[in-house]
């Protein structure tokens, strides 16, 4: 879930050097730090299989069928710009340095910093609704307010909770974007928006991280696609979906979801990702959704594309149903 969203989109020679962003943990992060890092280096992993397989596999057939179910309208005139775009989102992720890194929350908006709790907030900021990061001297809008409340004050809450949440820190002409709307009712907010020389955040949700380690922090490998299968095999209930995306049913696929496939879900959203966005009306999750709008600027596409492709290095093949097979059944 990205706190800021915006388009930021371009079609990158994969070629090319990419500067590597860096990252850190928290001092709040020091309970999880060990899992968050093992989170971190499989989602780069995740990327950088990706990016390989769409270099050197893009025609063979399940790759290409796979990606253009994530991918393509039902012309099939934009799969190739989709396909491309979604390889250049994997090379600036497989870039990302692998190790934390030392460095301060003002430093490079392509560097990003994961934390753990609230503390760094000023919660009673004039009295009102939003909350105010002292670190980084933004004002949390009350919409976003309630995304972080909703991570780390969730009281007897039990659905539709904040896993993650990603903040890209641009300063925002609110003001100038007003007076301009006063003259056109379509100006987007993109255009009063301006750099800053501050550091991404990640606020990983505690309650999502012990969710986890209760499972012992699976990983999307052999065994997890079995234990799926074997869900599916046997016909086990899918939860349905709540809320905005009741009309998109859950399927087996969305059962190989982890800690790390969120982790590079909320990587999509940092600077260094690409600044993607979880399209709106509804936010766009799981596999059912993301067919269905086949966009490669939406995070959880690019995640679920990663997923799939890894499946297919170890043997699988996720059909338009969100059904899962072996190779050779397919």
């Amino acid at each position: 879930m990205k706190l800021h969203t915006r388009i930021l989109f371009a079609l990158a020679n994969c070629s090319l050097s990419i500067a590597a962003g860096l990252w850190s943990l928290d001092s709040s992060c020091e309970k999880w730090s060990d899992q968050i890092k093992v989170g971190v280096h499989e989602a780069l992993d995740l990327a950088t299989n990706a990016w390989q397989v769409m270099e050197d596999h893009a025609n063979e057939d399940q790759v290409k069928a796979m990606s253009k179910l994530l991918l393509t309208n039902r012309a099939g005139d934009n799969y190739e710009s989709n396909f491309n775009a979604a390889k250049a989102t994997f090379a600036n992720l497989k870039a990302i340095t692998r190790e934390p890194g030392n460095f301060a929350a003002r430093s490079d908006m392509r560097n990003t910093i994961f934390y753990c709790d609230d503390a760094r907030f000023d919660k009673a900021y004039l009295g009102g609704p939003d909350w105010r990061e002292t670190i980084r001297d933004f004002l949390v809008l009350e919409k976003n307010t309630a995304t972080l409340k909703n991570c780390y004050d969730i009281g007897q809450k039990k659905t539709d909770l904040t896993k993650m949440t990603t903040k890209v820190p641009k300063h925002f002409d609110e003001a100038g974007w007003r007076a301009a709307l006063q003259k056109d009712r379509t100006t987007k907010r993109a255009g009063f928006e301006a750099a800053t020389d501050y550091s991404c955040s990640i606020d990983v949700c505690p309650w999502f991280i012990e969710k986890f380690a209760a499972q012992g922090f699976p990983k999307i490998d052999k065994d997890r696609i079995e234990w799926a299968l074997e869900l599916q095999n046997t016909g086990a209930e899918l939860p349905p979906n709540t809320g905005a995306l009741k009309n998109y049913p859950k399927r087996y696929f969305d059962f190989m979801k982890t800690f790390t496939s969120t982790v590079l879900h909320e990587l999509t959203h940092t600077t260094q990702g690409g600044e993607l966005v979880d399209y709106s009306q509804p936010l766009c999750y799981d596999w059912d959704c993301c067919v269905s709008i086949k966009q490669p600027t939406n995070s959880d596409t690019i995640s679920i594309l990663a997923m799939v492709l890894k499946m297919w290095t170890l043997g699988y093949y996720v059909d338009r149903d969100g059904d899962i097979y072996k190779l050779a059944e397919s």
